[in-house]
Parts: C-alpha cells; sequence; structure tokens
C-alpha cells in the first residue's frame, strides 16, 4: 500500500493479519478508501463529472482527480457558493469502493468483529442477532449455505429463528444498474428480508425462499441514478425459517443470478383477515376498492360472503366508549350510560346518537365491559363488596342506586361493574334457536344485528331499532351473514348431548375466544363429548365444513368424528401443538349430525379440540328459519 499523487492504492500484498483487516475493514470511511483498486476519477465516476465540472479541483495537476482532492472542491464549491442552485455544498454521502472488476463494493461484511465494524462503516445496528457471523471455515457453514465472498458472511441464525434485529446502512448514490447481493433464507416478506430505502421508502425489497444455499439477487436501480440510497436489512420473525444470510453488497452493470426485482413492494395493507365465501376460505390482505372489499386484490361481493374477519384498523384516542350494554338477542353496543327512567336506560354512542332503551330488550348493563361470566339476573355487582340483588332506581354520574332488602341504596359509581337485567341461556345448551340475521361487529367493540345491503365503499344494515344506518369497511371489525342457507355451529338447536368421562364428565361444548386470529366463532369440545344438532335442512343437499384444531398446549390427542345415521362419515386424529384439519362433509336430506369426540391413546389434561368457524351450508333445497 502507497501514496500516489493524493490518493491511495492498495495493491493487494500482504503485510500481515492487522493491515489485512484492516484493508478489508475499512469499507465506507470519510477519508480515503482503501480497497482492491485506484479509487480516483480513472475509475469512479462521480470524481471523473467533477473534475469535467471544475478543472481546478485537480490541485496536484495530475490530471486525475482523487477523492480527497474531490473533498477539497466540495468544500470549495460550498465556502464560496458556486454551486448555482444546484449543488448541496457537501459530499453527499459516502462513496463506495471500487473493486478490480469495476464494481462499486458497498459491503462484504468481511471482519471477524462485524457489530463493530459495522458501527464504525457507519452502519445503525438494532438488536441482537447482527452483531455476529458464520466463518467460511466452519464445515457445517459450507454444507449449509455454499460458497460466499471472503471469509466471513452475514447472519442472523447465530441466536436460531429466534432471534431480531435490523441493520441500516449510510447513505450512498445510486451510481450503476443494479445493486447485487447473495442472500439466502426464510421466505418472509416484509419480516425476514433486505430492502432498498429511498426518502425512507422500501423501493425495492428481497427475501429468502425458505432454503439456506445462497443465490444471487439483484435489484434494478436505473431509475434512481444519482438518487441516495440505503440498505436494509430486517429480521422481526422468531418463528421457524426467521432467519437470513447476506453477503457481498455490490454496484453493479452485469448481474450473474436470475433474481433481478424491478419493481417495489406492492402496498401492504394495514388490515389482514380471511373471508368465507360460498366457494371457500381466502385470507391475506383486506383493501376498500371501487367496488367494495377486495381480499388480496380480489373482490368479494356480499351475496357470495358467510364471513369476514378484518384485524388491525385504526381507534382513535376516545372513540371507546366506557359502557357496553348487551341485549338479549345477543348484540353489543359500546355506549355511555346517561340515565335510566321509567323502565327505559339512556345511552348515546357517537355513530347510534342518544337512545332510551326498554330493558325487555337489555340482558344487562356493563359499567366496566370485559367480564364474560354470566351473573345471576336482578344483581348489581361491584368491586370491594358482595353483590346486592334488587331493582334499578337510578342511574346518575356519581351514583348508581337500587331498590333492595335495605331499602333505595346509592352506590358509587366508580365500584359498580354491571347490573344483570336477565337471565340469557347459551345456544349450545339445548336452547339455541336460528334467526335469520347478519351479524356486523365494530372496532369500538359494538356487535349490531340487522339485514345487511351493500353500497358504495361500505354496508348498510336493516336494524329493528335503529332503522337503516350506514357502515363504512373501515369501521367493521367482522361480517357473520346470517340466512337459511347457512348454520353456525355455535348458533345450531342441540338436539341430544351425552357427557362421559374417566372420572367425570367434561364441561359441555362452548364458544370461547380465539386469541390465534384463525377464526371469529370458536367451539371448544373435550374427549368424552357427543352431541346431536339439527341443521334444519328440510330437503336437499348440505354440507358440513370448517376446521378443526387441537386446544393450546394440549397434551392428548383426539378422535374426531362425524356421525350421520348413526355411521361415521368423516374421522380424524388431531394431534398435539398446531395441528389443525380442514373438513367438508355432505349430509343427507333431512337429518342432522353427531359430533362425537374420545381420546386416541393415553388420558392427559389439558385436552380437546376447537371447531374454527364450523357451520352447515345448503346447496339446494329449503332450510327451516325460525
Amino acid at each position: 500500500m502507497e501514496r500516489v499523487d493524493g490518493h491511495i492504492a492498495c495493491r493487494g500484498e500482504r503485510r500481515g493479519l492487522g493491515v489485512w483487516l484492516l484493508v478489508l475493514g475499512v469499507v465506507l470511511v470519510w477519508g480515503v478508501e482503501e480497497g482492491y483498486g485506484e479509487f480516483t476519477s480513472k475509475n469512479h465516476a462521480k470524481l471523473k463529472a467533477a473534475l469535467e465540472e471544475d478543472v481546478r479541483a485537480d490541485r496536484d495537476i495530475d490530471g486525475v482527480l482523487s477523492y480527497e482532492e474531490y473533498k477539497v472542491w466540495v468544500e470549495g464549491r460550498r465556502h464560496h457558493r458556486w454551486e448555482k442552485g444546484k449543488f448541496k455544498g457537501k459530499v453527499r454521502g459516502r462513496m463506495s469502493m471500487v473493486l478490480p472488476t469495476g464494481e462499486l463494493l458497498i459491503t462484504d461484511f468481511a471482519d471477524s468483529n462485524m457489530r463493530h465494524d459495522l458501527v464504525r462503516m457507519g452502519w445503525k445496528v438494532e438488536g441482537e442477532v447482527f452483531g455476529h457471523h458464520l466463518s467460511q471455515t466452519t464445515r457445517m457453514v459450507r454444507r449449509r449455505v455454499g460458497r460466499y465472498s471472503g471469509q466471513y458472511l452475514l447472519t442472523s441464525l447465530v441466536l436460531g429463528d429466534g432471534g431480531i434485529g435490523r441493520l441500516l446502512s449510510p447513505e450512498f448514490e445510486v451510481e450503476m444498474g443494479y445493486v447485487e447481493f447473495l442472500l439466502s433464507g426464510g421466505n418472509v416478506p416484509g419480516r425476514v428480508c433486505v430492502n432498498l430505502l429511498h426518502e425512507g421508502k422500501v423501493v425495492r425489497t428481497a427475501t429468502g425462499q425458505n432454503d439456506d444455499r445462497l443465490g444471487y439477487v439483484a435489484f434494478d436501480v436505473k431509475a434512481f441514478k444519482g438518487k441516495m440510497v440505503r440498505i436494509e436489512i430486517v429480521d422481526s420473525s422468531r418463528d421457524v425459517w426467521g432467519h437470513l444470510n447476506v453477503d457481498r453488497i455490490v454496484q453493479t452493470e452485469k448481474v450473474r443470478g436470475k433474481r433481478i426485482i424491478s419493481e417495489g413492494p406492492k402496498a401492504r395493507s394495514l388490515r389482514r383477515g380471511f373471508v368465507e365465501t360460498l366457494g371457500g376460505r381466502v385470507a391475506g390482505d383486506i383493501r376498500i376498492g371501487a367496488g367494495g372489499l377486495e381480499v388480496d386484490g380480489k373482490g368479494v361481493k356480499l351475496e357470495e360472503m358467510l364471513l369476514a374477519v378484518i384485524y388491525g384498523g385504526e381507534k382513535k384516542p376516545g372513540s371507546i366508549l366506557p359502557h357496553e350494554i348487551r341485549f338479549v338477542n345477543g348484540e353489543r353496543w359500546r355506549v355511555r350510560f346517561v340515565g335510566y327512567k321509567d323502565g327505559k336506560v339512556g345511552v348515546e354512542s357517537g355513530s347510534l346518537g342518544r337512545r332510551e332503551i326498554p330493558m325487555g330488550q337489555v340482558a344487562s348493563l356493563e359499567f366496566k365491559p370485559g367480564i364474560e361470566k354470566v351473573g345471576k339476573a336482578g344483581m348489581i355487582y361491584r368491586e370491594g363488596g358482595e353483590p346486592i340483588e334488587g331493582k334499578l332506581v337510578w342511574i346518575r354520574d356519581r351514583d348508581i342506586a337500587v331498590d333492595c332488602a335495605l331499602g333505595v341504596v346509592p352506590l358509587p359509581r366508580a365500584s359498580v361493574t354491571r347490573f344483570v337485567v336477565q337471565d340469557v341461556k347459551g345456544v349450545l345448551r339445548g336452547g339455541g334457536t336460528r334467526r335469520v340475521v347478519d351479524e356486523v361487529g365494530l372496532l369500538d367493540g359494538s356487535v349490531l344485528k340487522g339485514v345487511l345491503k351493500e353500497g358504495g365503499k361500505g354496508l348498510s344494515l336493516q336494524h329493528g331499532t335503529l332503522g337503516v344506518i350506514g357502515l363504512s369497511w373501515e369501521s367493521i371489525r367482522y361480517v357473520r351473514r346470517e340466512s337459511g342457507a347457512v348454520g353456525w355451529l355455535d348458533g345450531l338447536r342441540v338436539l341430544k348431548q351425552e357427557l362421559s368421562g374417566p372420572v367425570s364428565p367434561p364441561p359441555g361444548p362452548r364458544v370461547v375466544r380465539d386469541k390465534g386470529k384463525r377464526a371469529l366463532r370458536v367451539v371448544r369440545m373435550m374427549p368424552g363429548t357427543k352431541s346431536r344438532y339439527e341443521t334444519g335442512v328440510k330437503s336437499g343437499r348440505a354440507v358440513l365444513r370448517g376446521r378443526v384444531a387441537a386446544v393450546e398446549g394440549a397434551r392428548a390427542k383426539v378422535v374426531v368424528k362425524i356421525l350421520t345415521g348413526g355411521k361415521a362419515v368423516w374421522s380424524t386424529e388431531i394431534g398435539l401443538g398446531r395441528d389443525e384439519r380442514a373438513f367438508s362433509v355432505a349430509l343427507p336430506k333431512g337429518e342432522g349430525f353427531t359430533i362425537e369426540l374420545s381420546y386416541a391413546g393415553a388420558i392427559a389434561f389439558p385436552s380437546g379440540v376447537d371447531w374454527l368457524d364450523a357451520h352447515v351450508l345448503m346447496m339446494d333445497g329449503n332450510a327451516s328459519d325460525e
């Protein structure tokens, strides 16, 4: 290595380990670049353009502009205001090292102390996984990822798939047609990927292919020539294949591999979900198109929709009202209680307005929503005290009064949690009936029922109490259609139920909340359950379909059977972990069906299965609507 006419030339000779690591490590620095080739206007377009623009930049008059001369030239232009409205008067980011091939090296992750080296080169390092490396000398590495440049490789696998992190490069100017690199690892778009950022936005992105064998990937960046960009390397997944391997990022005019990415990523929706249609289930990004709801770009019409569940969405501060009124028909409104008079409770809501609801329609008044346990009718429940039985007298800002055995007793409103007006039997306990009514859940927690119609970028709901109200898709959490053509498992009439166990009978089927975002309604059953359901189908073909999965933390395998006419028409064994099966079973005309669960082997707890959005779909014929 020697200094020649104001610039440094690296001849490639080896001068000891320390010097060699220094040569490998110093890639993007403000001073003179050290690399495999001369860093002058002979092989660097930016320096050549500067010399052509102003010959005075060549301070030593050797006909070649070095990087140090370029910096002096830039500073001179800044101080003497020679920019003429175009030049910003500073070196625009760090310039890349020129390789003997003519390519510009952004980084090759060549230093064994990778975290220190990346920070020294101006990279921003976040998380715990990107301060490590894999060595080319490790036999396991060579076998797993194949050949790569240099001695070391950037990887997020060193802490297993559970580690996460992010790398962000300094800005650099796009000077060639492609940014190329070696890549392998998990196929998790948006979460395990290499991105190119321009003005903070992802304009190119690449992910692995669930394979650790390295392959060349190139970003076509011709559209960004002369602009400043950054490289972002992301691993935000802790799942299987939640890792990536990256090496040798360069700017080049000639690519080596077949993976060339010429367009930016598709705009991802902030809302994802799934739609159950007459033809089956579709999951993906949820957007609002010109024709209404779209799933991964495909429009879904209301008449085809059985169920739509949309996750995400904006909940503005203050939009969630503090109270909830639960109705005997299953509706829930998020409201603010404003009074009680003449057997009617006064409520107000930004979307539903101010209304007086007859107590005959009310199941309970929830002063602190979130308590799912059903209480006893005529009881007022409170924090820090026993429940009190009595009749509601008033609801005021500061207190709530009940007429009980002790007379009219006012209670501090802050201590009251709920007042149960009347008992509502669970539909899976044998008392359920099917009603032809649609159900809509809103982001604010409200649940409305009525008849839905599509209109513009939203829906209209014909409601029994509210009349016709408009609902935008942006405010909707889910839609569940009800008609004579579909009956959901959690709403079917239970004709007969048998519960038996090795020690005591298991609990009966019950609706539980799904925490894994797999379904809207989940019916949980335990081994030893045998339940017979009425479908409501008078004649014609019908199918029972949906998905069944092991309960979380299951320790015993379960045999699941669906029977018609006393014979099993579908059977499977549900294992442990995340075992999940889809099913579609034809049902005979005019008959119901039976679900039977038993242990597949050793008895252990917990055990059982979850039925995920299971439903009966009538293909033709008639259905009984109650």
